[in-house]
């Protein structure tokens, strides 16, 4: 079996919206504490589950 955590962020990922905190700042900078939003990919022979998929999966699958 195989887990893999598609985004490690929060409930909104990182930066949000309006937010002028350091760490949003630096997020959208193209620093390394941008976080999308979470969601697991479950993998085994028997098949493939995606769990608590966010809007943010079509980059996070890229």
């Amino acid at each position: 079996m195989k887990i893999t955590l598609l985004g490690t962020g929060d409930a909104t990922g990182t930066p949000k919206i309006g937010c002028t905190c350091p760490t949003c700042k630096a997020a959208r900078k193209g620093g390394k504490s941008r976080r999308l939003r979470f969601s697991i990919l479950v993998e085994s022979e028997e098949g493939c589950v995606l769990i608590d998929t966010s809007p943010d999966l079509r980059e996070q699958l890229l």
